[in-house]
């Protein structure tokens, strides 16, 4: 709808007390929410999707004593979460999603360091987004991060390696001015982890190495990898002994696989998705010739994004 005066009269009733989830959902002409106050003590789930003009959320936040998950998608005109000083975030809060707002250029960091138990964060597709000044140590309990398409973002995120119960982690897509090394610096510590399952991550052309972390994730079922510079997949690959989803975008000089002896010890490996990845798709064919990588992949039961045997494009 285009007009918030029917959201604005259903929250302001007295009897929303027991609300506990609350989607707003393409309000076009919603610039602020509404007065909550009625629903602050069993509001669980507030999510606010594709508000064009919405520019501020509520500073009062801290006071929602039950809210587990929010999830702002969408809002382009929403340029920061206002707070006050030394105000804490709401306290039972799991999940904190952000994406999609292209005018967002903060985030509230002494907000959310107080969320001691956040387990979700989820940062992606913000295009005006600076800085990431959160220390993510002090966030112990997440097991989701995700930090990607933040192409104007300068300074990399803080206590990655500190998080012992991460199982996903994606992470990329930020300003050019940042080098290989800094970047690979911001993941240390993960290859001491035992729980990371899942990994994506977006690099930069110019960039031909992958982050040496990833030769010790043994526990790895699904790596994505995008944007990097290399020609060839290393040998250590033969090592990620958990592996079973290998997704391949964007990698445009990439050339070659491992050998064949290094991708045959991938034996959980069942997905490969190969595309924009114009140098391997023509090797990957069957008919390719000479310098085909046909014989390292053939034995993966499904191949997304090349020609398959008999001319087949498989479908993942």
């Amino acid at each position: 709808m285009d007009s918030d005066f029917p959201l604005t009269k259903i929250l302001s009733s007295s009897n929303l007390t027991s609300l506990e989830k609350l989607l707003i959902v393409n309000i076009s002409m919603l610039t602020c929410l509404p007065h909550l106050k009625g629903c602050q003590k069993y509001l669980r789930e507030l999510k606010i999707m594709k508000c064009d003009k919405l520019r501020e959320l509520p500073d009062d936040l801290h006071s929602f004593r039950s809210l587990e998950s929010l999830s702002i998608i969408g809002c382009r005109s929403l340029q920061s979460i206002s707070y006050q000083s030394g105000q804490k975030g709401p306290p039972s809060l799991r999940r904190l999603e952000i994406r999609d707002c292209s005018e967002l250029s903060c985030l509230p960091s002494e907000m959310i360091e107080s969320i001691r138990g956040l387990e979700w964060l989820i940062v992606t597709n913000c295009k005006k987004l600076i800085s990431f000044p959160i220390d993510l140590g002090e966030l112990p309990c997440i097991s989701v991060l995700e930090i990607s398409n933040c192409p104007e973002l300068r300074s990399l995120p803080k206590g990655i390696g500190r998080l012992s119960n991460l199982t996903k982690l994606g992470i990329g897509g930020f300003s050019e001015s940042i080098d290989f090394n800094s970047f690979q610096a911001a993941l240390d510590g993960i290859q001491q982890s035992k729980s990371l399952s899942s990994l994506t991550l977006y690099g930069w052309e110019h960039w031909d190495s992958l982050p040496y972390q990833i030769q010790h994730l043994t526990s790895l079922r699904m790596l994505w990898l995008s944007g990097f510079g290399i020609e060839a997949l290393p040998e250590w690959f033969g090592g990620l002994s958990s592996l079973e989803y290998l997704i391949l975008r964007n990698l445009k000089k990439l050339r070659h696989m491992p050998s064949k002896e290094a991708m045959q010890r991938l034996t959980k490996l069942h997905h490969l998705i190969v595309e924009d990845c114009p140098l391997l798709e023509e090797r990957c064919r069957e008919e390719s010739g000479p310098d085909s990588e046909w014989s390292k992949i053939s034995h993966i039961p499904n191949i997304g994004g090349v020609v398959g045997p008999r001319g087949r494009r498989d479908v993942i």
